[in-house]
Parts: structure tokens; sequence; C-alpha cells
């Protein structure tokens, strides 16, 4: 698990991530080049509800999602909040403001615990100049994620899927589930599933709880 690495294990493994990503993206690039720009990159960790940056702010930081998921809102003149969509791990995030040079077009929030590798526009126009094609299919991204906003459609997310389970004496797991579930609709639909919904949805009492041996014969 991350929380068993040590610090300098911990941001090894961040860096291996994120040249995983890029490479994704943007094709190979040459390792020298990348042992120069990674000690200059922040790592940003950020919690489940945790905002990045809101609509209107001026600066022009590019970040890269290593891991974990962000959705992009924003309101109208009228005061009428739109959701994008959802940027997810080996996307990048506030590339349009570092392009035009414009404020933020969209307020950008974690929807679960999320890890950024933070590039200031000083280190990522280094790495521009090294590799124009990154500016092209930079600038490729920026055009689908406007089309698909201009046609009123957008990337349909995911389902994310956690597992709750008490490791203690005394706690409430369902009561506990239900608080959770109602937290996390503020993101997005969410359902709460539990033995006994799955044993209505089955038609059978217990068929939720039975042995495992059942499914191996």
């Amino acid at each position: 698990m991350m929380s068993d690495l040590s610090p300098e294990q911990l941001l090894a493994t961040h860096q291996s991530m994120l040249i995983d990503g890029l490479t994704r993206v943007f094709g190979e690039f040459n390792q020298e080049m990348l042992k120069n720009l990674l000690p200059q990159v922040e790592w940003i960790e950020m919690g489940g509800g945790e905002t990045l940056f809101h609509q209107g702010d001026t600066d022009q930081t590019l970040y890269f999602v290593v891991s974990g998921r962000l959705q992009a809102s924003s309101i109208d003149d009228f005061g009428a909040l739109s959701v994008f969509g959802e940027i997810v791990r080996g996307e990048s995030v506030g590339e349009m403001a570092f392009f035009t040079g414009e404020p933020r077009t969209a307020t950008v929030t974690a929807i679960r615990d999320t890890m950024l590798a933070s590039f200031s526009e000083s280190v990522f126009r280094e790495l521009l100049i090294a590799y124009p094609l990154v500016s092209l299919n930079m600038t490729r991204q920026i055009i689908e994620r406007l089309s698909k906003v201009n046609n009123g459609s957008r990337r349909l997310a995911e389902p994310a899927i956690i597992g709750v389970l008490a490791i203690t004496d005394n706690v409430d797991q369902i009561d506990f589930s239900r608080s959770l579930a109602k937290q996390l609709s503020a993101f997005g639909k969410t359902r709460l599933i539990t033995s006994s919904v799955m044993d209505e949805h089955l038609g059978l009492a217990g068929a939720s709880h039975a042995p495992r041996s059942d499914y191996e014969r």
C-alpha cells in the first residue's frame, strides 16, 4: 500500500506514475530531460471535496492527474450551474488558461482523494520547447473537450465502487454508509447497496451471505 512506503519511495512511485501518464498521452520523452524537470514538479494531494481552483482565478499553473478523479463545473451569468465532466488519471487540468492567458473558465474539484503533478508556467514552457508535439496534442485535447461541451454531451464517467467494512466494535456500519452516500451524492449519482438490498434484488433471503463454497462447486 502507498501508506507503507517511505517518503523517498512514495516520491519515486509518483514520478513513475507521472512519466507513465505523460508517455501514454504524448509519446516517449527524453529521460535526461525528464530528470531535469521532475525536481521542479510540485506534488499536490487533495481530499475528496477540495477545490483545486475556482472559475475566474488568474493563475496559469498546469496540472496532471497522477491518481484520483476531478470534476469541472461552471456558473453562468444567470447563476446556473453546469457540470462539464470528469478528469481522470493521465489527463491534464488547466491547459486552457495556460495557453490563452485568460482566467479559469471552470471550477475544478476533487471527487475523491487525488494526487496531482503541478507544473508552473515556466517549467511547462521548457517542456514544450523540447517537445513541440506536446503542444499539438494538448490543443487537440482542448478542442475535443470544447466540442463535447458545445454539443451538450460529455463522457460518461466510469462508476466508482467504495466498499465499507467495520474494523472496530460498536460501529453502525449501515448508518455510516448512509451518511457517506449522502455526502457523496453532492458529486454525482450515488446508490447504497447493502446485503438486504441485494437479497431483495435477487428475491432470496440470505443470498448475499451465501458461503464462498457455494460458488466453488
